[in-house]
């Protein structure tokens, strides 16, 4: 035992003596210290390398730094993707910007997406989009809503300057026929054409052009009350004044077939008492209106409500459906189709008598100007979009993200919800309508407001202009430029009128087989048998022929008239 003992303890001298031999020989050795822990190890060294992609193309690690009891890292000598030496972010998840929510990551409550608030939508707190009341929008940050901006229908806009123009020559020529008409008011082309009536039709038709300028103006209570009286008043004097024109020649000329008495209600007083009934009917039905509805106006934020916030705007207009448009502007029109009806009936009358083929022809161009209008009103209705409180869907990216030691962003970056800036601008270009459609549909330039409003007051002065054109300036071209037509002629009774009418249809019937004396020798013996009962019967002058277009056919000698 005493052996044994004493061997272990020499070993146990040799190792000390051993290490400390070492220690002083590594002291000295190279002049530079050789450290040990408590545990007997030497310290760590390390080095650091980067994973880069060199000037070639190739990739090798790189030495950045070192690390000895601390590290010393080279930071010039680190490269990332994009060739900035700066180091990026490499946390979980960045910081929202303004008008954007976070949306927590299921599972990870530390990490987030930032989503935007679409549309109509801002930024109510950290965490939630809230939609803004109808009648606002957004602000530039979506932080907060501000008022939508309010228009209207301005008077320098395109929509607006051409039916201005329009409406002003024709109320100059309208003005310009009155004026004329008053002044050779006892000349016999006026006093042929029914004076009393014809200032009726010519109040209408200036009516038809003045309403344009209401149309447009700036809408209010008053506004809006003067729109809803003289809208379909205007058309209301001139189909009145024309359909009870018509309705008189055609019971003249049907009584004249029966019997030699003239028919009741055809004197200028008469016409103008049954004129003024039939406008009194549309007076009181915008008299129910104003009880029923009173006029105001309102702003309608559906019809340009847009996709883009930005653009959206509110319409000022008068609080008019299209319902009770069509229901105001409905009587003139039912009296527009029964004045076509009875020119179409008098359209047998010679050309010699009356205005009766001028009337026709009027009613004809003015139906076709209306059959046009109605489409394209209620098509404008139909085809614009209206857009709901919450217009276009929300865009969410709801991508996975990831840390990715060298992805898009380099080491340590994260993708913002995981969507790349060229990607979501793809989606956001499918979800967005075109700016042509956009355009097309509800800019401001092309308002359904303003579209329907413009075809509106075009089609009443065109078909002002109708009436004026083809009933009013040949008579008043004969007036300035030929005044020695408009001379007095025979006066020819209410029987002279219709018999000559009649035997005129006669000739053109029996003419190609009978000779032309023959035929004119019964014309006058007809005349002469009922000339007995031509002294009874009132005379009708505004049936006399016009002095510019008698035609020779109808010559009579003067024996043959009383």
């Amino acid at each position: 035992m005493g052996r044994r003992g004493s061997k272990d303890d020499e070993e146990e001298e040799e190792e000390k003596s051993s290490t400390e031999g070492t220690r002083e020989d590594g002291q000295r050795s190279a002049g530079t210290p050789v450290v040990f822990n408590e545990n007997g190890d030497a310290p760590g060294r390390y080095d650091i390398f980067q994973y880069q992609i060199t000037n070639r193309s190739t990739t090798e690690y790189r030495v950045i730094g070192s690390w000895t009891n601390k590290l010393n890292l080279k930071v010039q000598n680190m490269r990332w993707k994009s060739g900035d030496p700066s180091l990026p972010p490499s946390v979980c998840s960045v910081p929202c910007r303004t008008g954007e929510r976070k949306k927590v990551v299921k599972g990870v409550p530390c990490c987030w997406h930032c989503e935007r608030c679409e549309g109509y939508h801002y930024q109510a707190s950290e965490f939630t989009c809230e939609l803004c009341p109808y009648e606002m929008r957004p602000d530039a940050n979506r932080t907060g809503c501000v008022p939508i901006l309010i228009i209207k229908l301005e008077w320098h806009s395109p929509w607006a300057v051409v039916p201005v123009f329009i409406s002003m020559l024709g109320i100059v020529a309208t003005s310009f026929v009155i004026v004329t008409f008053v002044r050779y008011n006892d000349t016999p082309i006026v006093r042929a054409s029914g004076r009393e009536m014809s200032y009726v039709l010519l109040t209408g038709i200036f009516l038809c052009y003045a309403i344009t300028f209401l149309m447009i103006a700036t809408p209010d209570v008053g506004v809006c009350s003067f729109r809803r009286i003289f809208l379909g008043l205007g058309m209301c004097f001139s189909y009145a004044a024309l359909l009870t024109k018509t309705n008189r020649i055609h019971r003249i000329f049907e009584q004249g077939k029966k019997a030699v008495t003239a028919p009741r209600f055809i004197s200028p007083a008469s016409q103008l008492v049954i004129t003024f009934s039939l406008i009194s009917v549309q007076l009181l039905g915008v008299f129910v209106w104003f009880v029923a509805d009173p006029p105001h106006t309102v702003v309608d934020y559906g019809e340009q409500r847009t996709q883009d916030p930005m653009a959206a705007r509110g319409v000022l207009k008068c609080d008019i459906s299209d319902l009770s448009l069509i229901c105001s502007l409905g009587y003139s029109i039912l009296l527009m189709v029964t004045c076509t009806v009875y020119a179409i009936k008098t359209r047998g009358v010679p050309e010699t008598f009356n205005e009766a083929k001028p009337i026709g022809f009027t009613m004809y161009t003015t139906c076709i100007i209306w059959l046009a209008f109605i489409p394209i009103f209620f098509g404008t209705s139909q085809s614009a979009e209206r857009i709901d409180r919450n217009p276009g869907p929300v865009l969410s990216e709801n991508r996975s993200f990831h840390i990715s030691s060298y992805g898009n962003a380099g080491y340590g970056s994260a993708q913002r919800g995981g969507c790349p800036r060229d990607q979501c601008s793809q989606w956001r270009s499918e979800l967005l309508p075109s700016p042509l459609t956009m355009f097309l549909s509800l800019s401001p330039g092309s308002s359904q407001m303003y579209i329907q409003t413009t075809t509106l007051t075009i089609s009443l002065s065109l078909s002002a202009s109708v009436s004026l054109g083809m009933l009013y300036m040949p008579k008043v071209y004969v007036i300035l430029f030929h005044p020695e037509q408009n001379v007095p002629k025979r006066k020819r009774s209410f029987k002279a009128i219709v018999t000559a009418a009649t035997m005129s249809g006669k000739l053109s019937q029996k003419g190609g087989d009978r000779p032309n004396g023959e035929v004119k020798t019964e014309l006058c013996e007809s005349m002469e048998t009922n000339r007995a009962s031509l002294l009874k019967i009132p005379e009708s002058p505004d049936l006399a022929p016009h002095p510019w277009t008698l035609s020779p056919s109808l010559i009579i000698k003067p024996n043959t008239f009383l």
